[in-house]
């Protein structure tokens, strides 16, 4: 089902992926839906761990030739190997045996935790289903069933830790991102209302100017029409005084007995009065 499953098995002294098919497999696993992801993890986590157990292994068995190169005992025969050079062939063998195990377990390490985080999704079906394996065992390939232990299980739970390392600074940075991205939209969310609220205040601003505008306006007609009457009234005053000063003389004819001169002096006063009653009335 996933042809690039291929590329992940490892063989002695096989280098680790290069960085382009990683690349590939990011892109493939991009595209598996949930269910082929965790098809997909399944299948990685059961070639992982087997390949683990195999090399640890080779380990065990490195640390039984130095435990046997220790207990090695003389031989009676003067032809046979002493038990100095036994020992010397045995320690030599380990130490290639384990070397040789050591590299690849750290290769084997290193891809393994590369190839567990290429992407958060399937991180965290691997950490899921690694976890399950340590804890309950699995059946490989070929039908055999393992529980991993001793240095097996201590590789396999530092390809775990790294995996869950990885899903929890994805899961900060993520969490990071969100905040910085909502603390944008409140900044955004605020600058509009303040945009909002400096229309409104620019719209109430104008409105005030034309109203003031307007009050002007009335004010300075009030003071045309105050001024217009004022004239008026200074001119009714003059008339006024005119009148009186008229009355005056007609009462001044009365004592000398002009009868027909007051009366007609008299009528034209009462007119005269009626037509500014008239004027201020109108």
């Amino acid at each position: 089902m996933f042809g690039f499953l291929a590329n992940f098995k490892t063989e002695e002294k096989k280098e680790e992926p290069q960085e382009h098919e990683i690349e590939v497999l990011q892109k493939q696993v991009a595209m598996l839906e949930p269910d082929d992801l965790k098809t997909l993890a399944n299948e990685k986590a059961r070639e992982i761990l087997t390949k683990i157990e195999d090399v640890s292994r080779n380990i065990d068995e490195a640390k039984s030739l130095t435990r046997e190169a220790e207990n090695v005992k003389g031989s009676l025969n003067p032809f046979a190997e002493s038990k100095v050079e036994k020992r010397s062939k045995l320690n030599t063998r380990a130490n290639s045996m384990q070397n040789e195990a050591m590299a690849e377990m750290n290769i084997l390490i290193q891809k393994s935790i590369k190839l567990t985080t290429i992407s958060y999704g399937f991180a965290q079906a691997m950490t899921q289903t690694i976890a399950e394996m340590l804890a309950n065992g699995f059946e490989t390939r070929d039908g055999q069933f393992l529980q991993l232990s001793g240095v097996a299980k201590e590789q396999a739970e530092c390809i775990l830790a790294g995996a869950q390392n990885f899903i929890e600074h994805k899961r900060q940075y993520e969490e990071r991102q969100a905040k910085q991205e909502q603390d944008i939209d409140n900044i955004h969310s605020r600058l509009e209302s303040k945009d909002e609220l400096d229309n409104k205040q620019s719209k109430d601003i104008e409105s005030l100017k034309a109203e003031v505008e307007k009050k002007r306006a009335k004010i300075t007609e009030l003071e045309g029409a105050l001024d217009s009457k004022k004239q008026i009234d200074d001119t009714q005053k003059q008339k006024i005084i005119a009148l009186e000063s008229r009355v005056q003389k007609l009462e001044g004819l009365s004592g000398k007995g002009g009868g027909l001169s007051l009366i007609i002096s008299t009528l034209a006063l009462l007119v005269g009065l009626g037509a500014i009653a008239l004027h201020f009335m109108g």
